[in-house]
């Protein structure tokens, strides 16, 4: 029995029953999520103690059922954080960038080029196909690939969707069961109505951000088997639900992981990113 009081003097008395039902979540998460961490920013802060703050920073994220991943990575992930990360729940992970490798050691993440020339030609699906090949083939000794992806073309415009057709045509070709993920701003212009541009529905998985959700588009990329995740970065700004600034409700975070992605029915939550850190005006902690 619940008793409300006011003043010391009893108001009411409430009769509560409460039925208690046996369940556990389950240890491979349900919502897929891709929340960046980045290692290049981590090397930088904690340089020869990266592989322990690495792991360190995976396992706290999983704490949370939270995938550690990177969207920007232009090395792939080690395989012993792989097989870690996936004993302890996770259940999705970016291999590689579709980006040239790093030509600068002190560039910490590299998330898209600005010229179509630089990926969209046949010397560079090559170079970055050979260096998938072995990668992948070691995934799949470890069943790995069931979880794994490919991210490119970040926030790219128009000048970039054919040279995306063509790259994903061949990916799909070499890698039929890895998928190709891009924020590209082919959805945008889905939402927008430019029909007219080239190549509109040419990946595995659309991630527009949140504010451009539109349920009419999910509808028609779903019946072409396409997946729809969604995300935030440093956008959108308030009143939108975003966890990117300690500055906004708390509760948007619960609310994106979890109540608002069912609701939107997304396949999926990214979130760039946690760790975009500046040694120069940022003390460590100890």
């Amino acid at each position: 029995v619940v008793r409300v009081t006011e003043g010391g003097v009893l108001r009411a008395k409430v009769p509560l029953a409460v039925t208690v039902r046996p369940f556990a979540l389950p240890k491979t998460f349900g919502l897929k999520t891709a929340f960046s961490l980045m290692d290049g920013f981590l090397k930088g802060r904690y340089g020869e103690r990266f592989a322990e703050m690495k792991r360190k920073a995976i396992d706290v994220m999983l704490d949370y059922r939270l995938n550690p991943d990177d969207i920007s990575r232009t090395d792939p992930p080690a395989i012993e954080d792989l097989l870690h990360a996936r004993e302890r729940g996770m259940n999705s992970f970016n291999i590689l960038n579709v980006v040239p490798k790093a030509k600068n050691p002190k560039q910490k993440a590299v998330l898209a080029v600005k010229d179509p020339k630089e990926v969209c030609t046949d010397a560079f699906y090559e170079e970055f196909r050979n260096r998938l090949i072995p990668y992948v083939a070691e995934l799949r000794r470890h069943g790995l690939e069931k979880l794994a992806y490919v991210y490119g073309f970040d926030e790219r415009k128009s000048e970039f969707y054919e040279g995306i057709d063509r790259f994903w045509k061949r990916f799909r070709a070499d890698f039929p069961d890895i998928p190709l993920m891009t924020t590209a701003k082919m959805y945008a212009d889905l939402v927008e109505g430019h029909t007219n541009l080239p190549a509109l529905v040419t990946t595995d998985i659309y991630c527009p951000t949140t504010y451009r959700w539109d349920v009419s588009v999910n509808r028609r990329l779903r019946a072409e088997g396409k997946s729809v995740w969604w995300y935030t970065c440093c956008s959108p700004v308030a009143p939108y639900a975003n966890p990117a600034s300690i500055e906004y409700p708390p509760m948007d975070g619960r609310l994106l992981l979890g109540f608002m992605t069912h609701w939107a029915d997304a396949d999926g939550f990214l979130f760039w990113h946690v760790n975009d850190w500046s040694e120069r005006t940022q003390k460590t902690l100890d």
